[in-house]
C-alpha cells in the first residue's frame, strides 16, 4: 500500500497537483480492485479528466473532485462497454497545444487566452515564426533527454557513476568563441542547408559549416533537419566531423 500511495502521489504531483490524506486514499482504494501493471494508465486517466475541469486554478485536489472523477470514468466504462468506438477523429484545430518549459522541465499545455494567444494560434497557412518554434521546441526536447543520459548527465559524488567516462556537450556559441584550435568537441544540433550544397550544424546560439569528408557513421537515415550528436575538432572556423550519430533514445519510464 505504501507503494501505491507514493505512486499516486508522485504521478499527480509530476502534473501539478497536490493531493491530501483522504483523497490519496479513496485513490488506493480504487487501483486495489484493479491489476497492478493498469495503475499508471488509470492514473493518468484520471489525471487527463481533472484537467477537463475547471478547477478554479487551484492545484489541491479535495474528496469530491476526485469522487467525481471516478464517477465519471465508471459511468464511461459502462457506455463503453455497450458502444465501441473504433475510431475517433479530432480536428487539427482543437488538438492541444504544448511548449517545453526549461524552467520546471515539463511540458506545459497551452490555452486559449490573451497571454498564449499569439504562441497558440491555429492557422493552415502558418507564419514563418510557426516553422523556428516548431524546431526550437524540438530541440529542447530532445537536449533535456539528452543530458539525462548516463555518458552526458552531471557526476554525483554519491553515485556509482564515478569512475565511468563522461561527455560534455557543448553550444555552438563556445566553439564560435574559440578562435584557436579545438578538439574532441561534441555537440548536439540540427543538419542544415544554409548554403547550396554546403552542410552546417546549428542550435539556438549559432551554427559552424560541416567537413564531413572523414566522417563516420552510426547506424541511421541522416537527412537535413535532423538532430545529431556530433564529435570532432573545430579547425579555422570548420567543425571537422570524426563521428556522427543520433541522440540516445530513453524508455517511457524514465521520461515519465
Amino acid at each position: 500500500m505504501a507503494f501505491v500511495n507514493q505512486l499516486i502521489k508522485s504521478t499527480f504531483k509530476l502534473h501539478g497537483f497536490n493531493l491530501n490524506t483522504e483523497s490519496t486514499r479513496i485513490l488506493a482504494e480504487s487501483l486495489s480492485k484493479i491489476d497492478e501493471q493498469n495503475h499508471e494508465d488509470t492514473l493518468e486517466k484520471i489525471i487527463d479528466e481533472l484537467a477537463k475541469k475547471n478547477l478554479d486554478g487551484t492545484s489541491c485536489l479535495t474528496k469530491a473532485d476526485i469522487e467525481n472523477v471516478l464517477k465519471e470514468l465508471n459511468q464511461n466504462d459502462k457506455n463503453s462497454a455497450e458502444k465501441v468506438e473504433i475510431f475517433h477523429i479530432i480536428d487539427a484545430f482543437d488538438v492541444p497545444k504544448s511548449i517545453y518549459c526549461e524552467v520546471t522541465k515539463k511540458l506545459i499545455k497551452l490555452s486559449n487566452n490573451s497571454r498564449s494567444q499569439a504562441v497558440n494560434c491555429r492557422s493552415l497557412l502558418g507564419e514563418s515564426r510557426a516553422k523556428i518554434d516548431i524546431f526550437t521546441q524540438r530541440f529542447k526536447i530532445i537536449h533535456q533527454r539528452t543530458m539525462r543520459h548516463e555518458l552526458f548527465s552531471p557526476c554525483v559524488v554519491s553515485s556509482n557513476n564515478i569512475g565511468k567516462k563522461k561527455f560534455q556537450l557543448k553550444p555552438i556559441e563556445y566553439l564560435l568563441s574559440n578562435v584557436n584550435h579545438v578538439e574532441d568537441i561534441i555537440v548536439l544540433g540540427m543538419i542544415s542547408q544554409l548554403k547550396e550544397n554546403k552542410f552546417f550544424i546549428e542550435d539556438q546560439t549559432g551554427h559552424l559549416p560541416l567537413n564531413l569528408s572523414d566522417a563516420k557513421y552510426h547506424s541511421g537515415i541522416y537527412t537535413e533537419g535532423c538532430f545529431v550528436l556530433a564529435e570532432g575538432n573545430l579547425v579555422d572556423g570548420i567543425f571537422e566531423v570524426k563521428a556522427l550519430g543520433f541522440p540516445p533514445a530513453e524508455f517511457e519510464s524514465t521520461s515519465r
